[in-house]
């Protein structure tokens, strides 16, 4: 078990280049070069597509929320038509998501990102999406405090969670981030 966990946490193993090296004649290494060639502009392709969607995140989020302004001035028509549109653009842009997470699963294992960053990031905008409401978000997360995983990922939870509590809060959000180690002990099976 802990060899398998191991192995997970060095990255994948079977990829097509891995399956191909096993063979040693030296059409195989040929083979090997070819398929890495051939998979790395359509994993570089996914990854681009999850960026581009990632990126179009924040504008949508704006103009959702400019969709509701103009809904209050009166203008209900171009807010039906601007919501329905951002709507269709949220559902496009999570389908492109998943799909580049998904193809990009095991490529960065060991890859971490920092959570100050992320949420200072992510407060600044909130804050200019809910400035009408008057919100404080003071984010209380250590510089150094980092998590591992992809700085995507991340910033979709933590925007999630921002967005649900900026929409609930009535005049202050408070990110606070802390760690805690948790020690694992065999017992026998028991």
């Amino acid at each position: 078990m802990r060899r398998r966990l191991a192995d997970i946490r060095r990255g994948p193993s079977s990829s097509c280049a891995a399956r191909i090296r096993r063979r040693s004649s030296l059409s195989s290494t040929t083979s090997t070069a070819s398929s890495n060639t051939a998979i790395e502009p359509y994993a570089g392709a996914i990854a681009k597509a999850g960026d581009l969607a990632h990126g179009l995140k924040t504008p949508l989020a704006v103009l959702a929320r400019e969709a509701e302004v103009a809904d209050a001035q009166g203008h209900h028509d171009l807010a039906a038509t601007m919501t329905q549109q951002v709507e269709r653009m949220r559902r496009q842009i999570d389908y492109h998501l998943a799909h580049a997470r998904a193809a990009a699963s095991g490529a960065t294992v060991g890859s971490r990102c920092s959570v100050s960053d992320s949420a200072d990031a992510l407060a600044r905008t909130l804050l200019r999406l809910h400035a009408d409401r008057g919100l404080t978000i003071d984010v209380e997360v250590p510089a150094d405090h980092s998590v591992r995983g992809q700085r995507e990922d991340l910033e979709e939870m933590l925007g999630n969670l921002l967005e649900n509590a900026c929409q609930w809060a009535r005049s202050q959000v408070v990110v606070t981030v802390y760690s805690q180690r948790f020690a694992h002990r065999r017992d026998g099976g028991r």
